[in-house]
């Protein structure tokens, strides 16, 4: 019966989960649920057990309102410069969403990848990304770690953001905190303000193919 339980609960979590863009600026959360929010998020598989992620968090209001104003500048300059080579700015006006995000949100977690450039394991393949083998799988392993933290949060009744246009402002953002690892994303974390746009039903995103 506490399998099936906690089986339940996970799936509840599951569908719990959604992409929170507006974020009720007044509400915290507490030092101790966080601790195990990301406890949780460490609980997820890696490569060869090398647990490859490190967390950043932010809680302070005013660190909170500077990391936002640096992805809001970085979006400016980025559109003026395609703006000049006559290129478009779709993803960068669609980017300035995150901007009041990383505002709002009770807490940030900024997440980073802790690479091991000794690590030769899966020399012998290649692929075509730009990416050895290796941070493939460690890359993977962050995402796992991720989701996890987002499923937590769930469970807890609390809201979540997994956002990559921080990205735009990467090295910006690792001179600030001082990270020296490469970021991989940001989670928010909080309590939305409204409700959420429905999912499309499994027919509109899944096709059957058989060879």
């Amino acid at each position: 019966m506490e399998t099936k339980n906690i089986t339940l609960l996970s799936e509840r979590a599951i569908w719990e989960r959604k992409s929170t863009r507006s974020f009720d600026c007044t509400r915290g959360i507490s030092r101790e649920c966080l601790e195990g929010l990301l406890r949780t998020a460490m609980r997820a598989p890696s490569p060869k057990n090398r647990q490859p992620w490190h967390f950043t968090v932010v809680t302070e209001v005013a660190a909170k309102e500077c990391l936002s104003d640096i992805l809001l500048r970085k979006l400016e300059i980025l559109c003026g410069e395609r703006q000049e080579r006559g290129k478009g700015t779709d993803d960068l006006e669609l980017a300035q969403g995150s901007v009041r995000v990383l505002r709002d949100a009770s807490v940030l977690v900024f997440v980073s990848y802790v690479r091991d450039p000794g690590n030769e394991h899966g020399d012998s393949h290649r692929w075509a990304l730009s990416a050895q083998p290796f941070e493939v799988a460690d890359l993977q392993a962050i995402g796992a770690a991720i989701e996890n933290l987002l499923l937590a949060a769930a469970s807890h009744g609390i809201d979540s953001l997994w956002m990559c246009d921080v990205l735009y402002a990467c090295q910006e953002y690792q001179d600030c905190m001082g990270l020296r690892q490469p970021l991989v994303a940001c989670v928010a974390l909080g309590y939305q303000t409204h409700h959420q746009t429905p999912r499309e039903p499994l027919e509109a995103k899944v096709d059957e193919w058989n060879g």
